[in-house]
């Protein structure tokens, strides 16, 4: 059941790049880039096994999309932002601790093997 504060709810998935990962200019600034998203699960009853693949899929959309933000253009690109969004997800699945979505990063990455 959603009730009007769960609703709100929302992660903000994010990676921060140092000098290494940004623009030439960067370097020289010697400043960190940090970009997120926002992932809203309000609408999601966590103890459901099915809510749980569903906050998943929103997890790694959100990670595809700041991954592809954060990477620079380059022929490895494609390689690079999936390395990023999958340690993005592995570290959010760790950091929130929530069975059921444990489960279904657990079950995705057993058919991905």
């Amino acid at each position: 059941m959603v009730t009007a504060k769960a609703f709100w709810r929302a992660l903000s998935v994010g990676v921060v790049f140092g000098s290494l990962a940004t623009s030439p200019a960067a370097v020289a600034d010697g400043k960190k880039t940090e970009f997120s998203r926002s992932v809203e699960y309000g609408d999601l009853d966590l103890s459901v096994a099915s809510d749980g693949a569903v906050l998943l899929a929103r997890l790694e959309g959100a990670a595809r999309r700041v991954c592809d933000d954060a990477t620079p253009r380059t022929q490895l690109k494609p390689h690079a932002v999936a390395d990023c969004t999958n340690q993005t997800v592995e570290g959010l699945v760790r950091q929130l601790d929530i069975k059921t979505l444990t489960l279904a990063w657990s079950d995705r990455r057993s058919v991905a093997e």
